[in-house]
């Protein structure tokens, strides 16, 4: 008989001499086992002692590696073995199940998403009975992105800010493309920027582009500005100047846009034709006023914009110079054809003359005519019916002579 049921013998019975065969099962087990047969008759017995090594132990694993995406996931890893096992890992981001096991039994590995744009990798140990495998998992990297709230911004013309978020899985830093526009942090994560702008005080709307990058990934912000509303004033609204020659005055001009000086009399002379924002310009008189009226003549002032303003400039009138009003005679008075200009003396000498018609525009002149005792003839003949002024001057000296044109 045998106490084992690995083995059995044939036959089990016999007489006088004789043999028996012994089989036995295969030994799958990592350890050695015993079994005992005995043999007896006719009030004996004798014992066989049977010893069968183990085949020692095995431990292996159905895959050596793993790769996978940056999701999260899951994955099972079978174990073939003939002893008990454990399972262990360094890893925060990696989860084994069951942690231990006995022969041939799979354990689940799960994973977290990786955030992170670089790959990363743990390894997984399976130890028991002396023997240790290894699981390598390689997760890759999540591709760089940098995500903005608002892309876009249309401001108006004041001094302002504005906030968008960025979100990303890399550091990035922010470049610009204008003066005008500043941004807090200049680099960063995940967080909120603080955009800031300066008021327009131009005419033209302008743009900024903002560009946030880093690792290959790239937003941009586009900040819009409008315009501001263009304006232009000019002060005073009259200027009064005296009769002389350079006489000066100065026009302030408040405007948010360059200007030019469209329009000015002719007596009137600026040493500037055009200026910047609220810088304003001097005016000077270009000639004396030799009438016995004041005059008066208009500057306009024209935005690049097209808004203009105008100051009115009044030159008083002149003053006839009393030595050369005594001096000078003329006649006759009224007169058809021809008057006479003339002097009491040798001087004045060398004189302008100016001859004014009834509206006052100026009809002819004569320049460096001789009056002295011989007297200058002035032809009057074609000349309409009416009162005419005689203007005589030279340098700073004038006087006037009212004729009067008959028929």
């Amino acid at each position: 008989s045998e106490n084992a049921n690995w083995l059995g013998c044939s036959p089990t019975t016999g007489t006088n001499d004789d043999f028996f065969r012994i089989e036995y099962l295969a030994n799958t087990g990592s350890s050695p086992r015993s079994a005992e047969i005995t043999v007896y008759g006719g009030g004996i017995s004798t014992t066989v002692y049977i010893t069968q090594l183990g085949t020692g132990n095995s431990l292996s694993v159905s895959q050596g590696a793993f790769s996978a995406n940056e999701n999260s996931g899951h994955f099972d890893i079978g174990v073939t073995s003939n002893v008990a096992w454990t399972v262990s890992e360094g890893c925060d981001w990696v989860i084994c199940d069951p942690v231990f096991g006995t022969n041939n039994q799979p354990f689940g590995v799960t994973y977290d998403q990786n955030n992170s744009t670089s790959a990363r990798t743990c390894t997984i140990t399976v130890s028991g009975g002396g023997l240790t495998e290894y699981v390598v998992l390689t997760q890759a990297g999540m591709q760089p992105y940098i995500n903005v709230s608002q892309n876009v911004y249309n401001v108006n013309p004041s001094q302002g800010n504005v906030y968008p978020t960025v979100t990303s899985n890399i550091w990035w830093t922010v470049d610009k493309n204008c003066d005008w526009v500043s941004c807090m942090p200049l680099s960063g994560s995940n967080i909120n920027l603080t955009i800031g702008y300066s008021a327009n005080t131009t005419g033209n709307s302008r743009s900024c582009i903002l560009t946030i990058s880093g690792q290959g990934a790239a937003e941009t912000i586009t900040i819009t500005q409008e315009a501001v509303a263009l304006y232009l004033y000019a002060t005073p609204e009259i200027i009064s100047l005296g009769s002389g020659l350079n006489n000066s005055g100065h026009v302030n001009i408040s405007s948010n846009t360059a200007w030019n000086i469209t329009k000015r009399p002719a007596w009137i002379n600026s040493p500037v034709e055009s200026g910047d924002p609220d810088v304003g310009f001097d005016i000077y008189t270009a000639e004396q006023n030799s009438m016995p009226v004041s005059r008066t003549g208009v500057i306009t002032i024209s935005s690049l914009a097209g808004s203009t303003d105008v100051v009115v400039v009044q030159q008083a009138m002149g003053v006839e110079d009393m030595n050369l009003s005594r001096m000078v005679t003329v006649y006759p008075n009224p007169a058809q054809k021809l008057i006479y200009i003339q002097s009491v003396s040798s001087e004045p000498g060398l004189m302008n003359i100016d001859v004014y018609g009834p509206g006052g525009a100026l009809i002819s002149r004569y320049r460096s005519v001789s009056i002295s005792k011989q007297p200058f003839a002035l032809n009057i003949s074609e000349m309409t019916a009416g009162s005419y002024l005689i203007k005589i001057y030279n340098n700073d000296r004038f006087c006037i002579r009212k004729v009067i044109k008959t028929d």
